[in-house]
C-alpha cells in the first residue's frame, strides 16, 4: 500500500523530469521560468509574501533571458521599452523595499520582453502579453485603480505562459 502511495504521489514529478531532460536547453529554460512562475502564483496568494513572489517571477525572467537569447535584435523595442521602464520609479507608488525591488524587476521583465519579441512567433506574443499583464497589475498596485483588473491581468498573464510554453514546442526537435 504505501509503495503504491509513493508511486502516485512522484509520478507525475519524475515523468515531467524525465521528460525535461530529453528536451533541448531552450525548452528546459522555458521550463524552468514556467515552474519559477507557478511557485510567484502561490507565494502571491498571501499579501505578506509579495516580496517572495516577486523574486520567483524575476528568477523565472532570468530562465526567460536566457531562453530568448539571441534571435533578431529590434533595437527600437529594446529601447522603447528601457525608456518606458525608466519613467516607471517615479510615478509609482510603491514604498519601503519595494521602492528599489520594482525598478529591477521592472528591468528583468522589460529585458525579457524585448528578448522574446525579437525572437518572434509564440515567444514574441507570451512576452508581450506577460509584459502587458504585469503593467495592468503595477498600474493598479501602484497608479490608479483599473477597472477589472483581475480579469485584464489574469488573462493576459495566461495567455502570455501559454505563448512561452508554445515557443518550447516549436524549438523542439521532431521525434
Amino acid at each position: 500500500m504505501t509503495l503504491a502511495i509513493v508511486l502516485r504521489r512522484y509520478n507525475v514529478p519524475v515523468s515531467v523530469t524525465y521528460n525535461v531532460t530529453r528536451w533541448g536547453a531552450y525548452a528546459r529554460r522555458v521550463a524552468a521560468g514556467l515552474a519559477l512562475s507557478a511557485l510567484g502564483d502561490a507565494l502571491l496568494v498571501w499579501p505578506q509574501h509579495f516580496v517572495a513572489g516577486m523574486l520567483a517571477f524575476a528568477a523565472a525572467h532570468v530562465f526567460y533571458l536566457a531562453a530568448f537569447r539571441g534571435g533578431r535584435r529590434a533595437l527600437w523595442l529594446g529601447a522603447a521599452l528601457y525608456w518606458r521602464r525608466g519613467r516607471l520609479p517615479a510615478r509609482a507608488g510603491a514604498a519601503g523595499r519595494l521602492r528599489a525591488l520594482v525598478p529591477l524587476y521592472a528591468l528583468l521583465l522589460a529585458s525579457m520582453a524585448w528578448r522574446g519579441a525579437a525572437r518572434g512567433g509564440a515567444a514574441a506574443a507570451g512576452a508581450l502579453l506577460f509584459l502587458l499583464s504585469d503593467a495592468i497589475l503595477g498600474y493598479h498596485l501602484f497608479g490608479a485603480a483599473v477597472a477589472h483588473a483581475q480579469v485584464a491581468v489574469m488573462s493576459t498573464y495566461y495567455l502570455g505562459q501559454l505563448g512561452i510554453a508554445l515557443s518550447a514546442l516549436q524549438e523542439r526537435p521532431g521525434p
